[in-house]
């Protein structure tokens, strides 16, 4: 357990639990279910949206990363056996 904050786990442990002992208490005997679903229906679309957001965007970024990382490769290539070959056409010019 050496990638837990235990502090911090200690510091949300009591609040975490009460909270959620007075919600579904509160949920279950006081407030009615078809008042309260229209809510947690919006909360949970806006949730999926969130997710599938962030799912995309890291999507594109890897897609970004992979093809400048190719297009640098490929400049590399690109520029390396040109200079190579006119700088060997030149020595051999001067050899012969």
């Amino acid at each position: 357990m050496s990638n837990i904050n235990k502090k911090l786990f200690r510091n949300l442990l009591i609040p975490g639990v009460l909270g959620s002992i007075t919600g579904a208490y509160l949920l279950s005997d006081f407030i009615d279910g078809n008042v309260i679903k229209p809510y947690i229906s919006i909360y949970m679309i806006i949730l999926g949206i969130i997710i599938i957001r962030k799912a995309l965007q890291k999507n594109i970024v890897k897609q970004l990363e992979i093809v400048t990382e190719s297009i640098k490769e490929m400049e590399a290539w690109k520029d390396q056996p040109i200079m190579n070959y006119e700088i060997n056409i030149k020595t051999a010019k001067e050899k012969f």
